[in-house]
């Protein structure tokens, strides 16, 4: 039965899209994957490469994972500490370890860091590619080294892994996970879970959590975000119980705040391409190029490579999930552009 007053939300706490679910929902087989590479410490290995869209579940898993194996571990989001050093010092304060010298050098930290771990540890590294590259070169390879020390980097792909390979072979060797977004069958039955320790019995309904789960397109953090939103709205408007047109309407105002928020870290040129893929969807690659040339002699922006065109697209908009692709033509090598808006589409596709 509703709860009287309009009270729906009884923990907000289990509504918390940062917070750790209580069951990993659908991940089996990455859960295994990963614990297994946890298990592994031999130099260069004992450590994890997460790879997939953004809101599918990779910091989920990898906290899951780091539980499973029992290691101690700290976590910090490299979109806010934009370089090795605050990433290593924000470790290094989680840690509450002193640093011998208190100069913003970067080798200070890792000093401090070899100095004050013991045992087996795990360094979880969230968004790893928002990282320049050769700051993330510096940090894979320095936390890398630390005696029984294991990375768990989440990325939107594995472009800069590769790159980093490509100079230093053999000092990381991670196990590479895609973590794919859950059809929205799993991610209703996740979302149920939240519900049900968050939400006052009666006051939501299977119909309503398996609308959400099918408009978030799997992005399962903008999932939990809706939910908690909706629940939020409903209880301010003293209604006994969550209906679909307040879910579709939160979802709607989330998308379009999260996609502008994204669009303003992001750079003039990943701007420019959303805005064509936006104005002119369908098109295919060579013709997103032309028209960014195009775009780009208006604003009087350097040209530039067809490569980091490509990268811009395929390893930075698809992944966070503001633009999706699908292959053409008879050998599947023409990329056609759609933005991600209302929940249509997967965000890649090969056929």
């Amino acid at each position: 039965m509703p709860t009287p007053g309009g009270v729906i939300v009884l923990d907000p706490g289990s509504l918390d899209e940062n917070a750790l679910p209580r069951r990993l929902v659908g991940r089996e087989d990455e859960l295994a994957k990963v614990v297994a590479a946890l298990r592994t410490p031999a130099p260069g290995n004992g450590h994890v490469w997460l790879h997939g869209a953004s809101g599918a579940g990779k910091t989920c898993l990898a906290l899951h994972a780091i539980a499973t194996v029992g290691l101690k571990s700290v976590h910090v989001s490299c979109r806010t500490a934009r370089s090795a050093f605050r990433v290593l010092d924000a470790a290094v304060d989680q840690l509450r370890l002193l640093p011998s010298e208190l100069t913003r050098e970067r080798e200070t930290r890792l000093r401090a860091l070899r100095a004050g771990i013991r045992g087996r540890f795990a360094f979880l590294l969230d968004d790893a590619d928002a990282l320049p590259e050769r700051e993330l070169e510096y940090l894979l390879h320095g936390l890398s080294e630390l005696s029984g020390a294991s990375v768990v980097a989440t990325a939107g792909g594995t472009g800069p892994l590769d790159a980093f390979h490509e100079r230093l072979p053999s000092h990381f060797l991670p196990k590479v996970v895609e973590v794919r977004p859950l059809h929205a069958e799993l991610l209703a039955e996740a979302l149920a879970d939240r519900a049900r320790f968050g939400l006052a019995e009666g006051t939501w309904s299977d119909v309503v959590v398996q609308a959400v789960a099918r408009a978030a397109a799997g992005d399962g953090k903008l999932a939990v975000q809706a939910l908690r939103r909706a629940a939020n709205f409903a209880e301010f408007k003293r209604l006994t119980r969550l209906d679909e047109h307040t879910v579709q309407v939160t979802l709607t105002e989330l998308r379009q705040l999260r996609q502008a928020g994204i669009l303003g870290r992001l750079t003039a040129y990943h701007r420019t391409l959303y805005q064509i893929v936006c104005g002119q969807p369908g098109l295919c690659a060579n013709d997103v190029r032309r028209e960014l040339a195009i775009a780009l002699v208006a604003q009087d922006l350097p040209a530039i490579a067809e490569r980091t065109v490509r990268k811009y697209l395929n390893d930075d908009l698809v992944p966070l999930g503001l633009v999706r692709f699908q292959r053409t033509g008879l050998r599947g090598n023409v990329f056609r552009y759609w933005p991600v808006d209302g929940g249509t589409g997967d965000r890649g596709s090969s056929s």
